[in-house]
């Protein structure tokens, strides 16, 4: 009887403290083929491959615009720790570097910058160390694509 008064009383003090169980499953890592899944799930038409330096790489547009989910800390497998999502333009007007300063300093999940030719670029990182479940990672291409659309409409990009 007291160890059920005790078990009784643990679980009222995690729902008192707000804490709840996740049925999810959380990884440190992902593999192209999972995100590649959810991705497809969500809508998108991704396209798995491989970048450069054989870690997976997975391409998908959004208005007509190419996304790169590129995946890194892989050490030599499949399953990866990090992942990075980046679009860019070749424009024959460029943007002022003011205002792609602006857009950083006003926008909090996502970067722009210019390579050598000043055509931006942006980027968002995430890092799975520590755990991070599928839907993090949804809700992380979901936030990029937001922003996506929020730029190109600021400047006016296609």
């Amino acid at each position: 009887m007291i160890g059920l008064l005790i078990v009784t009383g643990l679980t009222g003090l995690a729902w008192a403290a707000g804490t709840r169980v996740s049925q999810a499953t959380v990884y440190n890592a992902v593999s192209g083929k999972e995100v590649s899944t959810m991705l497809s799930t969500e809508g998108y038409q991704p396209t798995l491959g491989k970048a450069d330096d054989g870690d997976p790489q997975i391409k998908f547009k959004v208005q007509g615009k190419t996304i790169y989910l590129d995946f890194y800390d892989c050490n030599k497998t499949e399953f990866c720790g990090s992942l990075n999502l980046s679009t860019g333009w070749a424009l024959k007007t460029k943007l002022k570097a003011a205002d792609l300063n602006k857009w950083n300093a006003d926008n909090r999940y996502i970067r722009v910058y210019t390579d050598e030719a000043n055509d931006p670029f942006l980027e968002s990182d995430t890092d799975l160390d520590g755990g991070a479940t599928m839907n993090n990672v949804k809700e992380f291409v979901k936030m990029y694509v937001s922003q996506l659309d929020d730029f190109m409409a600021e400047f006016k990009l296609r």
